[in-house]
This record gives C-alpha cells, sequence and structure tokens, in this order.
C-alpha cells in the first residue's frame, strides 16, 4: 500500500465524497481514487495524543492492501518522487523502475562546506549560534535543502514510513542504506531522534518534526543569536531512578533574524539538517510533585540556510 492520504473518492455511482463526511456504507461501494480507478478504503477520523494532548486526526481515504495508482495519478507516491527526482541536481537518483534513492552524504557535505567553524569548539557548544560565520549559500545546497524539504512534506503526507520507504531508499557514505525510522522523527519520536544523534559515530542528516513553542531574537542583544524551541514533551521517569524525569529541549538556531520570519509559535514544522546532542545537565525539581531531579536533554541545530525549516 503505497500512496497519500486522500481527501475525497469517488463510489460506484460517480458520487464524489468528502472523507470528513463519509461513514462505511453511505456510498456504493467500492470506492475509487478521485483521479484513478484505483481502490480506496475510509479511515474513520481518531484521536491522538499530540503534546500531551488529545487531538482529532482528520478522517481520509487510503489505497487498498496491495493497490496501486495510476501512472498519471498525483495521489502516487512514485510519480511524486519521479517529478522531485527530475529537479533535484542529482540528489535523486534512479535505482530501477519505481526505485530512487537520495543520497545524505551529498546533503552532510554541502552543510559543512557552506559554514566555517571557529576555532573555539567550546563556545560553539555553549551558544550554538554564536560561534559560526556563514559563507554565502550556494545554489547547490539551496537546491539539496529544497529538495529534501519536499520529500519530507511528502513524507508527512503518507500514513505511514512504508508508503514512501519501498520507492525512495536513503543512502549514506559507501551506499549504507538509512531507514527512514531512523531519518524522519514526528513529534512523538524526539527522544528517539535523540538518542540516534547521541549514537551515532558518523553523523548524518535527519529531520525531525515537531510544534514551534517559543522564538526569541537578539539573545542579549546580539542579532547574530536567535533561537527556535519546539515544545516540550512531557518528561519521562528515567528507567534506573524512578524519581528523576527525562526531558528534552529541541532548539534551532539562526544567525538572520528573518530566518524565523513566517513561522509563528504553535506552528507544525520540519527541521532538516545536522543535528548535535550535548552533554545532558541534572537539575532539581523546583515544584512539589512525583519527580524530584531532572535529566535535561537536548537537540541542537544551526542553520545554513533558511529553508532547513519549514511548515507542514
Amino acid at each position: 500500500m503505497a500512496g497519500i492520504k486522500m481527501p475525497h473518492a469517488i463510489d460506484r455511482n460517480g458520487i464524489k465524497w468528502a472523507a470528513d463526511d463519509y461513514a462505511k456504507g453511505m456510498g456504493a461501494e467500492p470506492l475509487h481514487c478521485e483521479r484513478c480507478d484505483s481502490t480506496v478504503s475510509h479511515v474513520a477520523s481518531f484521536t491522538r495524543d499530540y503534546y500531551d494532548l488529545p487531538s482529532r486526526v482528520r478522517a481520509f481515504f487510503r489505497l487498498q492492501a496491495g493497490g496501486e495508482h495510476g501512472p498519471s495519478c498525483r495521489f502516487g507516491v512514485d510519480r511524486q518522487i519521479v517529478e522531485l527526482a527530475s529537479t533535484s541536481e542529482g540528489l535523486i537518483e534512479s535505482v530501477q523502475k519505481n526505485r530512487y534513492r537520495m543520497r545524505l552524504v551529498a546533503v552532510k557535505d554541502a552543510l559543512q562546506k557552506s559554514a566555517t567553524r571557529s576555532k573555539d569548539d567550546g563556545v560553539e557548544e555553549r551558544t550554538p549560534s554564536a560561534s559560526k560565520h556563514y559563507t554565502p549559500n550556494s545554489g547547490r545546497l539551496t537546491a539539496y535543502i529544497n529538495t529534501a524539504q519536499r520529500v519530507l512534506k511528502l513524507r508527512a503526507l503518507c500514513d505511514e514510513d512504508h508508503d514512501i520507504e519501498q520507492h525512495l531508499e536513503l543512502v549514506f557514505e559507501r551506499n549504507t542504506t538509512v531507514a527512514w525510522n531512523q531519518f524522519y522523527f514526528d513529534h512523538a519520536r524526539q527522544m528517539a531522534a535523540h538518542y540516534t544523534v547521541s549514537h551515532c559515530t558518523n553523523q548524518y542528516p535527519i529531520a525531525i518534526q515537531g510544534r514551534v513553542g517559543k522564538i526569541t531574537r537578539a539573545i542579549k542583544d546580539d542579532p547574530t543569536r536567535n533561537v527556535l524551541n519546539l515544545q516540550k514533551l512531557k518528561a519521562s521517569a528515567n528507567p534506573n531512578e524512578a524519581t528523576d524525569g527525562i526531558s528534552l529541549e529541541v532548539s534551532v538556531w539562526a544567525a538572520k533574524a528573518n530566518w524565523f520570519d513566517g513561522v509563528n509559535e504553535g506552528d507544525e514544522v520540519v527541521v532538516f539538517g545536522l543535528w548535535k546532542a550535548p552533554a545532558p545537565t541534572q537539575t532539581k525539581s523546583t515544584k512539589e510533585g512525583y519527580f524530584k531531579t531532572y535529566t535535561n536533554r537536548r537537540l541542537n541545530l544551526t542553520l545554513a540556510v533558511k529553508s532547513q525549516i519549514t511548515k507542514v
């Protein structure tokens, strides 16, 4: 089953149904994609916890198991990837029919070449944005990031990793394959992203999805120190110490304040690039509660180009 979530479907009598209004038996089934003859099924609206609050996931139609969209249908993941590959500056390459690969090492190389690091690595860890000076953005880097973000938006439209994974594989150095669940981390899997970054010996770019919590510009009146923090998930118990809560702060730094223009608190975003996981800090709880101490983990990314962050 490989396809994009669909808001509408057509029944056997040619009547068009909106997923939000449909319930089983309302239309003359089987239902079909509105753009091709593929058979689809309805997924009713359901509730999922987002940021520790129940949130309604809208209903949608999806391909039935084993189905395929027509060759020119815009809801087919494979067709979307073919279009992406044609404008990807070589980032996405064809392997065989309906099978492509995206070269993550090309993105990493372009990101690393875009910045000249200062000699003081210690300062860089404490204030990520203050220790980097950026060279002018190359067209190649911008093209790579734009392509990667279009791929990530496509993944966000899919029901699960498998929908895109069967058509687009991710490769790193020496053709090492990276699983999609080790590349794309939605809000609920941000802690898994921290584990991947902190345990990866050969870093590759990953994507983290989350909701914007707070944007702070010109920290301490320094125009080069600007940060966007994603909303924190609820702290979880340390498996080795029940009264210790483990929290995670995901921060995106920018040397230019206007790189956060167009993004507002509460927006859902995907941030793509090379992340760092500094050593965690320990603090005592300032409020009465179950946790007496906190282990504070962090994920930091410093933008090389504005397009590394995009709304979904």
